[in-house]
């Protein structure tokens, strides 16, 4: 969390790594359902064999979990979201 902080405030470094997003993706899914509402049914369809990105892994974690969270928080009762 310090070294994303000091990276967003241009006080620290990116680490740049070569990232399969739908592996990143399995990775988190577990904390993905414990932050969104009970009422929110989340089915990932992710993609195999996709072109590795270059980026910061934990920039790219919280960036997914952010919009994630809030699409959730967006859906309201009842409603399905397929990402």
């Amino acid at each position: 969390m310090t070294r994303q902080l000091l990276a967003y405030a241009g006080k620290g470094r990116f680490v740049l790594e070569r990232i399969d997003l739908s592996q990143l993706v399995r990775e988190i899914e577990p904390l993905i359902h414990t932050s969104i509402p009970k009422i929110v049914d989340i089915q990932l369809d992710l993609g195999a064999g996709l072109p590795a990105v270059e980026a910061d892994p934990g920039q790219i974690q919280q960036l997914i979990m952010n919009l994630i969270v809030n699409g959730a928080e967006a859906i309201g009762e009842g409603n399905r979201a397929r990402w």
